[in-house]
């Protein structure tokens, strides 16, 4: 979400002259933990708080309210030179779960599949391992990577990587990866692929995107969530690649 904060925080400083909004890069863990520290006003985030979380902020005496401002997908990626069309979730799952190693079982080559995976800390593996492996663990096989930059340049160079990042990242990736058509089940009618046409709808890995904070006494935090769900955020939203909520 760091492009799109930042996009938003350019707008809203512009109409508020005098506030400053400082923008962190990190994974939406970090963030939310910044946040109960109080290093941080708000924390921007691709997934919800934890049972753990929710306590961590009872316990401290937070008033966390949450805020959805738009939704993305996640897109599983494959180098260029993949001939595999489209994947099941079923299919999808096997392979993060190391009980299909090898690109033979998908009508390709006999080499090894190269699986990248995200750090438990990014609410996009959260997300992953929610709707993708029913809550489970990655395999033993399966490589942990910190940034969706070195999935994107891991998987642009290795024929036989598979690896998953946010639909906007994979967009402005260009033809360096390609995409896979997902459908939710054997049966579905159609693989989709994602884009902000399909999301709502259509797309099986669609999810929310979320402001978090602390309904404290600052008001400039909360004139800036507001701005985030307004008519004019909406369009940004909506140019930076995502899909608005309204």
């Amino acid at each position: 979400m760091a492009v799109l904060m930042s996009a938003l925080s350019r707008q809203f400083s512009d109409e508020h002259h005098g506030v400053v909004v400082s923008i962190i890069s990190s994974d939406s863990g970090s963030g939310i933990a910044k946040l109960f520290e109080k290093e941080a006003d708000i924390a921007a985030a691709s997934r919800d708080l934890t049972e753990a979380e929710t306590h961590t902020a009872e316990a401290r005496g937070l008033r966390i309210k949450k805020v959805m401002i738009a939704r993305d997908a996640i897109a599983v990626i494959v180098n260029p030179k993949n001939q595999l069309a489209m994947l099941t979730i079923p299919q999808l799952r096997s392979i993060y779960l190391g009980e299909k190693k090898s690109w033979k079982d998908f009508a390709g080559p006999a080499k090894p599949i190269k699986v990248l995976a995200r750090e438990s800390a990014s609410g996009t593996s959260r997300y992953f391992k929610e709707h993708v492996l029913d809550k489970q663990d990655y395999a033993a096989g399966d490589e942990v990577i910190s940034s969706q930059d070195d999935v994107l340049k891991r998987v642009a160079a290795d024929p036989y990587a598979i690896g998953y990042v946010g639909m906007v990242e994979s967009k402005q990736a260009g033809t360096s990866v390609k995409v896979l058509p997902l459908k939710l089940m054997d049966a579905s009618p159609q693989a989709v692929i994602p884009s902000q046409e399909t999301l709502v709808a259509d797309y099986p890995l669609g999810r929310p995107l979320y402001l978090i904070y602390d309904a404290g006494p600052r008001s400039t935090t909360k004139k800036f969530v507001d701005f985030c769900t307004s008519p004019l955020a909406e369009k940004i939203i909506k140019e930076a690649g995502f899909v608005g909520v309204r």
